[in-house]
């Protein structure tokens, strides 16, 4: 499993540009970074297609969370 901030950092991006790419704000991107908001499913999946798979959709929902 690879983090968004550990991605946008691998790939030599900024978080602006990193948003700009999925089409939300550079703050929606930090907050993501930090967790201290989870995706939506269609944002989540597009998170997991412009990283090419390496942040998957499956990896921002854990097990304890799904009661």
């Amino acid at each position: 499993m690879t983090s968004l901030s550990d991605h946008i950092k691998a790939v030599g991006q900024t978080q602006a540009q990193f948003a700009t790419a999925l089409g939300i704000d550079q703050a929606t991107v930090s907050k993501l970074c930090r967790r201290k908001v989870l995706p939506s499913l269609i944002l989540a999946a597009r998170i997991e297609r412009v990283t090419g798979g390496k942040v998957r959709a499956v990896d921002w929902v854990h097990e304890d969370d799904a009661a």
